[in-house]
């Protein structure tokens, strides 16, 4: 895939590129040696873990997280 390549490249603007439009991956997708995307840029974990807390703040629609202090 893309994200695949341009992790390998260890490519950041293509990376963060890739990203910001959509290309996230399912976690179990894999190259053609089976490795995923991390595999070769072990740097995105934040980026999958920024597109998590999206998913899940859009999942909790609006104005349903309060907070108790």
């Amino acid at each position: 895939t893309p994200l695949h390549n341009a992790a390998k490249a260890r490519k950041k603007a293509a990376v963060e590129f890739l990203i910001e439009n959509g290309a996230f991956l399912p976690p179990d997708i894999n190259d053609m040696r089976f490795n995923p995307p991390l595999h070769y840029c072990p740097g995105l974990e934040w980026a999958y873990e920024m597109k998590r807390l999206r998913d899940e703040s859009q999942s909790s629609g609006d104005g349903s997280s309060t907070s108790d202090s």
